[in-house]
């Protein structure tokens, strides 16, 4: 990365360090907001411009102190059923496969649906 694009990407984090310590209540309020977007789920822009009220400005200072990582955590209940399910349904699969002692001639299709069923927990997680 260049020293001008490190720069940059620093401002925003250089601002911020300059600045008061925010209050209490203004902590309070981005922690019951960000609660908020973990409930319902959205976009980041959905975030810092429906849920915190900025305008297009607040874009770029807010992604680099974090907010798109933090607004990217969050997934919604129905996401996380559904992702449950899913591993619900890959460790389904190792536990046919391990226990399959009778299937040992086809090691490869063993191999290959234990390692599919791997690999969709280690791409969930």
């Amino acid at each position: 990365m260049s020293d001008k694009q490190n720069a940059f990407m620093r401002a925003p984090i250089d601002y911020l360090c300059n600045q008061k310590k925010p209050t209490i209540a203004q902590v309070a309020y981005v922690f019951a907001t960000l609660r908020q977007h973990g409930r319902d789920g959205g976009t980041y822009r959905y975030l810092i411009y429906d849920l915190l009220g900025f305008d297009e400005s607040a874009y770029t200072p807010l992604y680099f102190a974090g907010g798109m990582e933090l607004s990217n955590l969050f997934c919604t209940r129905d996401e996380f059923d559904a992702l449950q399910a899913r591993i619900a349904q890959a460790l389904e699969v190792i536990d046919k496969t391990l226990g399959t002692t009778e299937h040992w001639e086809n090691w490869e299709k063993i191999a290959t649906e234990y390692g599919y069923a791997l690999r969709e927990i280690h791409d969930i997680l």
